[in-house]
């Protein structure tokens, strides 16, 4: 039996039915005045021609259950179509792609290649999801999931006109799902998408994993969230009290992939939470930071990972550090580089941000001797003669040292590490 269904197409009818959801014609028109929109029209044209595709008011007027199953490839007015903005509680980012300068660049570099314009050759076919109204069987809202850049292009080569037509790709929610459940399959497909797309960025990627419920962005979360770091403003989206103050990590290489992977696997759990404790000490009492970056969090895991495990010998009964012992060394570390004296114009400050991959090295484990070097074996030769009395350092030949050589694969690097434990073990 086929019934004729309604799509529901006004932005205050379905924000009180869905609240993670934006008209991305709205918002386009919100940001660009008409002048503006007037000299793109002048500048970029549009070739495509979608005539022979239905509508989707002639899809949806005669719909049986099974074409309820089905995809089916329609054009639609730019207007009809909605996504689901992270800021709100949904997982893409519609508004970042039309209030952000860089994805406008991007869109201007875009337009301006081969035929200057949208081509219907390139611009391929966007993907939506029609949504069901759960108080009304037969209305339903198209959500697109793939193509916020191309709806923004699209409107600057036709003078911001709603109803310009794009070719999408749709499917059906099932009717008795929730909010939450669509945001959940939608961000899957998103999610899919993106990991296929380099010009999806890491922090997009994760939103849209997390929404889609995916294992190693769940963990990733409660990882973070269980230690007190922001991620993008994910933990204030999710009302989590308190993260408001909390550090920010701006970037999640090595802890995206879940457990056993990444970091996880090469540090273990536990040097990775020591890692982000010392950190958080050391901006909180010391550098004042707000924001680090995740070869800072590689870098104190290595150094826990080695030297609170590993000692002078392979048969030494005990490490070079206990985990409070190296962590109290990063504090003094990081006190003794905050100088500052405005009388004779002298500012020396080494802050966490500063243990960064720069010049193309990509050694952890060089970065870490560039640094701590030889500082650490002045504090553990400190430490241990007060307890002991007479004890030496740790040179190259120290067995912990020896773990830490074989964590760096650039030859040249090694070397030079070499030298760098060899003459921290003399003096």
């Amino acid at each position: 039996m086929s019934m004729q269904l309604e799509l529901v197409t006004s932005p205050s009818e379905v924000k009180s039915i869905y609240s993670d959801l934006i008209n991305n014609y709205q918002e386009f028109r919100n940001q660009y005045p008409k002048k503006y929109l007037l000299g793109c029209y002048q500048k970029w044209k549009d070739d495509c021609d979608y005539s022979n595709y239905p509508s989707i008011d002639d899809l949806l007027k005669d719909m049986t259950p099974e074409d309820m199953e089905r995809s089916h490839v329609v054009r639609v007015p730019i207007s009809a179509i909605y996504s689901s903005e992270e800021s709100k509680g949904g997982f893409d980012r519609p508004l970042w792609s039309i209030q952000t300068p860089s994805a406008k660049k991007q869109q201007e570099h875009n337009l301006n290649l081969n035929k200057k314009g949208y081509s219907q050759e390139c611009a391929a076919i966007l993907g939506c999801i029609l949504r069901p109204d759960p108080k009304d069987s037969k209305k339903w809202i198209l959500v697109k999931w793939k193509g916020n850049n191309r709806l923004v292009m699209k409107l600057f080569c036709n003078d911001g006109d709603g109803s310009i037509e794009v070719l999408v790709s749709l499917t059906f929610h099932t009717k008795e799902k929730t909010q939450d459940e669509c945001i959940q399959k939608e961000s899957e497909l998103h999610s899919t998408d993106a990991g296929e797309r380099s010009g999806q960025n890491e922090l997009q990627k994760f939103f849209s994993g997390f929404r889609a419920g995916r294992k190693e962005a769940l963990y990733c979360f409660d990882f973070l969230k269980f230690n007190h770091i922001n991620y993008g403003t994910l933990m204030q989206q999710e009302g989590i009290e308190g993260s408001d103050d909390w550090i920010t990590l701006t970037n999640i290489t090595g802890l995206s992939k879940g457990p056993g992977n990444g970091f996880f696997r090469k540090y273990t759990d536990q040097n990775v939470r020591y890692a982000l404790d010392t950190i958080k000490l050391i901006s909180e009492e010391i550098t004042k930071e707000k924001e680090i970056n995740s070869t800072a969090v590689e870098a104190f895991a290595l150094m826990f990972s080695i030297y609170t495990v590993h000692g002078k010998s392979q048969k030494a009964l005990e490490p070079l550090f206990t985990v409070h012992e190296l962590q109290e060394f990063f504090l003094m570390f990081f006190e003794s580089k905050q100088v500052s004296d405005d009388n004779f114009g002298i500012s020396e400050q080494f802050k966490i941000k500063d243990l960064a991959v720069k010049s193309g090295v990509k050694e952890t484990a060089y970065i870490c001797a560039k640094t701590f070097w030889p500082l650490i074996v002045h504090r553990y030769k400190k430490m241990k003669n007060s307890q002991n009395g007479g004890v030496n350092g740790f040179s190259v030949d120290c067995y912990a040292n020896q773990k830490m050589l074989e964590q760096c694969g650039n030859k040249m690097l090694k070397e030079e590490m070499t030298q760098i434990f060899l003459k921290g073990g003399q003096n």
